[in-house]
C-alpha cells in the first residue's frame, strides 16, 4: 500500500502549522468522553509537540509529536507513557507520528483508548508495541481519509 500524507506541508509556514494543530484539536475534541478541549496553542513550529493537553478530570495528558512526511520510509507511529507533574503526578501519553492514511486510524484509536475512562488498558511498553505492530505493520492498512477539516 502506498502511504499518502495528511498535512504534508505543516512545517512550511505558520499558517499550515496552525492548520495542522487545529486538525489535532478537532480530532481530540470529537472524543465522546472528553468534556472539553481547551485551546492549547503550542508556540513550537517544528512539530515537537504539535499538540499538548492535560485532562485533569482523567489524571492524564497527551503530547503529540508530528514528524515530517518521508515517502522513502514506511509509516511511522510510536508511543510511550511518561510520568509528568505539575502540582500532582499524572500519566502522559506521548505519540510520535508521521500523519498518513496508514497511521490516521490507528493514532485516533490509540488516543480515544487513552482518553476513555471506561477502558482499563494497561498502557505498558509491551501493550503499545503490540498495538502498533497489529495496527500498522501486520495489517494492510488501505485506509482512506475518513476525517473532516
Amino acid at each position: 500500500m502506498k502511504k499518502t500524507p495528511i498535512q504534508e506541508n505543516f512545517l512550511v509556514s505558520d499558517r499550515n502549522f496552525r492548520k495542522a494543530q487545529r486538525f489535532w484539536e478537532i480530532l481530540i475534541s470529537k472524543a465522546p468522553f472528553v468534556d472539553s478541549v481547551q485551546d492549547r496553542a503550542m508556540f513550537h513550529t517544528d512539530g515537537n509537540p504539535i499538540y499538548y493537553n492535560h485532562f485533569p478530570q482523567l489524571g492524564k495528558s497527551i503530547r503529540i509529536i508530528q514528524e515530517p512526511y518521508d515517502s522513502n520510509l514506511p509509516p511511522h507511529l510510536g508511543a510511550w507513557v511518561e510520568q509528568a507533574c505539575d502540582y500532582r503526578r499524572f500519566d502522559e501519553l506521548v505519540i510520535s507520528v508521521e500523519l498518513t492514511n496508514a497511521t490516521y486510524r490507528p493514532v485516533r484509536k490509540l488516543i480515544y483508548m487513552w482518553l476513555n475512562p471506561r477502558l482499563q488498558y494497561e498502557f505498558s511498553e509491551a501493550f503499545l508495541e503490540e498495538f502498533i505492530q497489529t495496527e500498522i505493520i501486520d495489517r494492510d492498512n488501505d485506509h482512506g481519509r475518513d476525517f473532516e477539516f
